[in-house]
């Protein structure tokens, strides 16, 4: 919940820092809720605040785990006869993997 703070408070200042710097320059005085509207309705707060909550979901979707893998492999069978008794190295090999997160 903290982070989530932290993100929507650098979202706040990063929109009206873009705000002051993208819009043109007027001589026109406008209240503070008024510029708390206008800063609402800006098309880079809006993206800002989209692409802080896919990364949020991103981040959610990242601690759980994978799909388990199972493995078959046919190792070293000969071509023309497809026997598994004619080479010491011919084989058969069955894996389990999982993807797990260190951090």
């Amino acid at each position: 919940m903290k982070d989530f703070c932290f993100h929507k408070t650098v979202l706040f200042w990063s929109a009206l820092v873009l705000l002051f710097k993208l819009s043109p320059i007027h001589a026109e005085e406008i209240t503070f809720s008024q510029a708390l509207q206008r800063l609402k309705s800006h098309n880079s707060l809006k993206v800002l605040e989209e692409s802080s909550l896919a990364q949020r979901a991103k981040v959610d979707s990242g601690s759980s785990l994978g799909d388990s893998r199972f493995k078959i492999s046919a190792k070293n069978f000969p071509r023309d006869t497809f026997r598994n008794d004619q080479s010491p190295m011919t084989g058969m090999e069955f894996a389990i993997s999982q993807k797990l997160a260190i951090s």
